[in-house]
């Protein structure tokens, strides 16, 4: 295994495709469609590597990566959504995103 994601997504669709390919690629891979699952799944997990879909039905993903943050310093963050915009990245990066992809 190369390492563990943790993607964070809402949309079913999106979460079983990323899931499919992170694991073909050797990755071990867990789903989370809701800020509240995220939290639970990042304290058991410990993940290297956290997708996270900014609009989810539970918070935004702007509030629940410092959250996360403070979980799972280790990790790495990646926002991937759909609403992408530049305040929106920066505003990501500055909470501590190390990447930002739209979708």
């Amino acid at each position: 295994m190369k390492g563990t994601i943790l993607v964070v997504e809402d949309d079913a669709r999106v979460a079983l495709f990323l899931r499919r390919l992170l694991v073909h690629n050797d990755y071990q891979v867990e789903t989370a469609g809701t800020a509240a699952a995220a939290r639970q799944l990042a304290t058991e997990l410990s993940p290297d590597v956290v997708l996270l879909d900014l609009n989810l039905p539970d918070a935004h993903g702007h509030d629940l990566m410092p959250e996360l943050l403070e979980l799972v310093p280790t990790s790495q963050f990646i926002v991937v959504t759909g609403d992408a915009s530049i305040r929106s990245a920066v505003k990501a990066t500055r909470r501590g995103a190390a990447d930002y992809l739209s979708k």
